[in-house]
């Protein structure tokens, strides 16, 4: 799982370039916004990030398809 961490510290989420480029957009009031800080009160309910890939690997081992 190379594209799979939690970037908490506390002054926000430090998450490098490569992978904020490709996270999802936020929407308020039906306008696109970056949410790229989140406060340390709630980090852990919104600091982890996970490509589909990633989230794949982690299901197989979990079922017992790969080790």
């Amino acid at each position: 799982m190379d594209s799979t961490g939690i970037g908490m510290n506390t002054s926000g989420i430090s998450v490098s370039n490569t992978v904020k480029e490709r996270f999802a957009k936020g929407h308020i009031n039906g306008k696109e916004v970056n949410l790229e800080f989140i406060p340390e009160a709630i980090q852990a309910a919104g600091a982890m990030y996970s490509t589909t890939n990633d989230l794949l690997k982690y299901l197989s081992a979990n079922i017992g398809l790969i080790h």
